[in-house]
């Protein structure tokens, strides 16, 4: 799992060839907090899968820029464009159901 610190390691993680996913959250956010570790276990059980969170407390650039204004949102990206978007908290079951979904 990576965590951002600028707006450059953002744009090279969304540009590879495979499907990418990034969790926008925030530290203040109670339902970024409950999805986090969901999130990381996730990241344990799918390791070929590139996954990563951003803290829009830090880089708050790149949110604006993607038109992130709420927090938890979770985009999948591909070839640096936005595939699909979870906006809120969700399950693990829901996100593996995703996964399975766009990488059928």
């Amino acid at each position: 799992m990576i965590e951002f610190n600028n707006e450059e390691e953002f744009i090279n993680f969304i540009n590879q060839e495979n499907l990418a996913f990034v969790m926008f959250s925030s530290t203040w956010c109670p339902p970024c907090k409950m999805l986090k570790p969901i999130v990381y276990e996730l990241s344990d059980n799918y390791p070929d899968f590139p996954m990563a969170l951003l803290n829009t407390d830090i880089v708050k650039d790149v949110a604006k820029k993607n038109g992130i204004y709420n927090v938890p949102t979770i985009c999948f990206y591909k070839n640096g464009n936005v595939i699909d978007t979870i906006d809120g908290y969700t399950s693990y079951e829901e996100l593996v159901d995703k996964l399975n979904e766009l990488t059928a």
